[in-house]
């Protein structure tokens, strides 16, 4: 009866997020054909050096004693592990503004120097607060609030994108896009969720916090490095393809990534906030998490064979379809990619108990090899002959794949 209680508030809490996560999912391909016409590629250039340097200080800030919200079993602690994360927050937007200053001060962008700047270090800012607040609300169980906020931010992005890029604002209006969409996203989640806030203000303590930073000092040591580094593992490829491909080759595979890549990543996400729930609630309960484990198994691969299925069949056609004959490329790249993209789907929202049993500084260990295993990959394409583009991608797809593989075979005995 248990198992079954399991499954069933299992499968309850992944439709909620689901029946959300559709339009998230559906809004970048919808809109996609409309912004390959209102921005060039030096705009989605420049966007992705933003979001890098974003993403390299959201990292440090949330992915420490974030995790510690999910592992706490009582408001006490829950309140105090976002106090950490609040100081953190406050540390790392100090940081990116420094960091980005001395960037542009030394030209590595050749972009308006002050709007830059002060962009960077407010979108840390917002977004590192969005990670949190979405981690309290993952603990508090409630999923439909997740994905009320995730619906906000994808349809406000996409609009805000749609309207500045109509009005000729280029990469500023792409910036500003994703800024004003995390605001309107935190807006809603403080209004949503104020009085759970208000209450575990009230449950803060200095004192209790440090204590609680010290006890968990793991979280710093191994579960931040770790995610800094798995943020950057996704721009690794990106630098190596530049030594073997052309402009409009690495833009192909840009375009494929940011396609399909993202709006998996997000889905993959949603499974991974139902996960973690799910896995800690059974550790608690019966110090080992083997029916959420099953479950959510069994749900990744019921969804991810047929989608799968057709992005490696079909994507060559509907690239071409959807956006024409020079697109053709990516939706061969998407198709050559789509092993890993499997795998990576699938995996990843598992590999959490890396973080429920405390293995952090396995996983930090696994990450560090992560872009020195994606670099011997590449490097073993090319010195093997496949040196043609959709020939290196299914190298690079199934070569990559097998760190997914190492992680699902530990993530299975965590789990046990």
């Amino acid at each position: 009866m248990a198992k079954q209680s399991l499954i069933n508030e299992f499968t309850k809490n992944f439709l909620k997020l689901v029946s959300g996560n559709v339009i998230v999912l559906a809004l970048p391909i919808f809109t996609a054909p409309i912004n390959s016409r209102l921005f060039n590629p030096k705009d989605y250039g420049f966007l992705g050096v933003f979001l890098l340097v974003v993403g390299f200080f959201t990292a440090l800030s949330t992915s420490g004693y974030c995790h510690g919200i999910i592992i706490s079993k009582s408001k006490k602690d829950r309140a105090n592990f976002f106090n950490l994360t609040l100081y953190s927050t406050v540390i790392s937007v100090f940081l990116s503004l420094l960091c980005t200053f001395l960037l542009v001060r030394f030209e590595v962008f050749s972009i308006p120097k002050s709007n830059f700047i002060y962009f960077v270090s407010l979108h840390v800012l917002l977004q590192s607060s969005i990670v949190i607040l979405q981690t309290l609300i993952n603990k508090s169980g409630k999923y439909g609030l997740l994905t009320k906020g995730r619906i906000v931010a994808s349809i406000s992005a996409a609009g805000i994108q749609i309207f500045l890029g109509y009005a000729g604002f280029g990469f500023k209006g792409l910036v500003i896009a994703y800024v004003s969409s995390s605001l309107v996203t935190i807006l809603f989640y403080v209004f949503a969720y104020r009085y759970e806030l208000i209450k575990m203000f009230r449950l803060m303590s200095h004192r209790y916090s440090m204590t609680l930073m010290r006890l968990h000092i793991r979280f710093l040591k191994f579960s931040t490095p770790s995610e800094m580094i798995n943020n950057l593992i996704h721009q690794v490829p990106i630098y190596l393809f530049t030594k073997f491909f052309n402009a409009d080759q690495l833009g192909a595979y840009i375009f494929s990534e940011r396609l399909l890549g993202m709006p998996f990543s997000v889905m993959s996400g949603a499974f991974t906030e139902l996960f973690r729930k799910s896995a800690s609630d059974e550790l608690n309960t019966s110090g080992h998490c083997r029916n959420s484990f099953k479950s959510t198994l069994k749900t990744l691969l019921i969804i991810a064979v047929p989608v799968f299925s057709v992005i490696a069949l079909g994507s060559p056609f509907l690239f071409e379809y959807v956006f024409g004959d020079k697109w053709i490329l990516s939706g061969k790249i998407a198709s050559a990619l789509s092993i890993l993209y499997f795998s990576r789907f699938v995996v990843s929202p598992l590999t959490y108990l890396f973080i429920l049993k405390q293995k952090q500084k396995e996983d930090f260990v696994l990450h560090l090899l992560m872009p020195l295993w994606i670099i011997a990959v590449v490097y073993a394409a090319n010195f093997f002959g496949f040196t043609q583009i959709i020939d290196m991608m299914i190298f690079y797809s199934c070569g990559v794949s097998m760190i997914y593989i190492l992680y699902f075979y530990k993530s299975y005995k965590f789990s046990r």
